[in-house]
């Protein structure tokens, strides 16, 4: 299942946030919490599994950012030291998601063109 949701705090080995589907925060348990900031827009893979506990907790399989607070703030890579590396981070991470992206539609092109190969 995916989960979209704006991050509330970040903690050690854990996030709070916000889902956008029914309101209610949710502890996200998870090692990925590098170069996520509290206003980030995120996605959020899960295997479907929350706990019936006050905030319920989840455990991400995947997390991704939607949007980035720091970015649209200006004055956020003044105030968090970590900003700057945390740009350049996502924009590799996008960039590898487009060449992935890429890659399928050769790889298919090519099995398409194969069928017509003699």
């Amino acid at each position: 299942m995916v989960m979209i949701a704006v991050v509330r705090e970040v903690r050690a080995g854990s996030l709070l946030v916000r889902d956008r589907a029914t309101g209610q925060n949710v502890v996200v348990n998870t090692d990925q919490t590098r170069c996520i900031f509290p206003g980030d827009l995120v996605g959020i893979l899960y295997n479907g599994v929350m706990t019936n506990s006050l905030p319920p907790q989840i455990s991400a399989l995947r997390i991704q950012s939607i949007f980035l607070a720091e970015i649209a703030d200006k004055n956020a890579q003044k105030k968090q030291a970590g900003a700057p590396a945390c740009f350049y981070l996502r924009f590799w991470q996008i960039f590898q998601d487009f060449i992935d992206i890429g890659d399928d539609i050769f790889y298919r092109d090519i099995q398409n063109l194969s069928k017509f190969a003699v």
